[in-house]
């Protein structure tokens, strides 16, 4: 199962995408959060075996899609 999620903000720059799930990394000014939410989305979903993943949308924006794998019995 796949779920896919676009903004209408402004695409990921290319030198930021290596670094957008780590921990406090931000391209924020200071003082606007702590940034933690990306790391902790991507470490829960890991951890039920799924991928978060991040890319540019062809025509702007940026989208985060959630992959997980169905469970047995389903």
């Amino acid at each position: 199962m796949r779920i896919s999620v676009q903004d209408n903000e402004p695409s990921i720059a290319a030198t930021d995408m290596n670094q957008i799930f780590d921990p406090f990394f931000t391209t924020k000014q200071v003082g606007h959060g702590l940034e933690l939410g990306l790391s902790i989305s991507y470490n829960i979903i890991k951890d039920f075996g799924g991928i978060l993943s991040a890319y540019n949308a062809e025509g702007g924006g940026a989208c985060f899609a959630v992959s997980l794998n169905r469970s047995e019995g389903e």
